[in-house]
């Protein structure tokens, strides 16, 4: 095999590669050794940095989708950082404030709190983007960010990350806190992996907030012997049949549209068993793999699927 194989030798052809990378501390070194293999073959690098794995996604569907790849070489990068936060923080903002229209409230609602556990991961750098926009945009949803040092390497992931919650059913160690944390069975959680590709919802048992004495209030405000309530796959998506199965019953044509929920062998068996016998909804099974899930829910007017262990 000749290197000339490998090479684009027309000087008309440029692949484009989007390069991003996370905060792990292989990630740049790695990066500059995809580099040189990008420049080894005459491609374009477009170099975003420090970035998420959704968002590094969205980058390359947005460069295929327009007409700005083939003339990179000659015109300024769009900024795909600020494209990304702002296509979908202004679609959440806008959709909110409709539905809070269509239930007859006034603007001044009550404020929505979500506490977002960020692993020290490159989602908080997202997530802070996020926040800002939101509050610019007067959406009544106010996140408070913790855990998000991306700085310290060494705290990536540890005892904190969707992945960790998952795994061990508590509550992400708060490493870098100023203030009590909040654990009130009351409060809305959601957390994310390193990388943010993952996110899981959850919030505080009783116990855990130190009301019934079980569990200390200082080890409940630590974050590290909090029991919670997870808000995994299965369960957002019995949530959404719910929902919209409720609505559907009460709508003029409701009755014609089909819902379907998608699952695989690792769904939990009484989310089917609910789904089936207490919300009368079709659930199919296929093999694992969001390209499977995507090409089953297509079958359905509202077709549900998540994977079991994030949202």
């Amino acid at each position: 095999v000749n290197d000339s194989d490998f090479c684009c030798s027309s000087a008309h052809v440029h692949p484009h590669v989007v390069l991003g990378y996370d905060t792990r501390a292989s990630s740049p070194s790695l990066a500059e050794e995809v580099l040189v293999g990008i420049e080894a073959v005459h491609g374009l690098c477009i170099r975003l940095g420090l970035i998420s794995t959704p968002q590094l996604h969205f980058a390359v569907k947005h460069l295929n989708d327009s007409s700005c790849v083939g003339s990179l070489g000659d015109t300024p990068e769009p900024n795909l950082d600020q494209i990304y936060i702002h296509r979908f923080a202004s679609r959440f903002a806008n959709g909110l404030r409709s539905l809070i229209s269509k239930k007859g409230e006034q603007a001044g609602c009550d404020l929505i709190n979500l506490n977002v556990d960020c692993a020290h991961g490159v989602g908080s750098l997202a997530l802070a983007k996020l926040s800002d926009h939101l509050a610019s945009s007067a959406c009544p949803l106010h996140l408070h960010l913790f855990n998000t040092d991306v700085d310290k390497r060494e705290l990536l992931n540890k005892d904190c990350g969707a992945d960790f919650v998952k795994l061990f059913s508590k509550a992400p160690k708060i490493h870098d806190a100023l203030s009590a944390i909040p654990c009130s069975p009351n409060d809305r959680w959601a957390t994310v992996d390193g990388d943010a590709d993952r996110l899981l919802y959850f919030h505080h048992t009783p116990a855990s907030s130190g009301i019934d004495g079980d569990v200390p209030t200082d080890a409940a405000a630590a974050g590290d012997s909090s029991r919670i309530i997870l808000l995994d796959g299965d369960r957002i998506a019995c949530l959404f049949a719910s929902f919209l199965t409720s609505i559907l019953r009460t709508s003029d044509g409701g009755h014609s549209l089909t819902v379907g929920v998608i699952q695989t062998a690792y769904a939990n068996a009484g989310s089917t068993k609910y789904l089936r016998d207490h919300l009368h909804v079709t659930v199919s099974f296929v093999p694992t793999g969001v390209k499977h899930l995507h090409h089953a829910a297509q079958a359905f007017d509202f077709g549900i699927y998540f994977e079991v262990g994030c949202a």
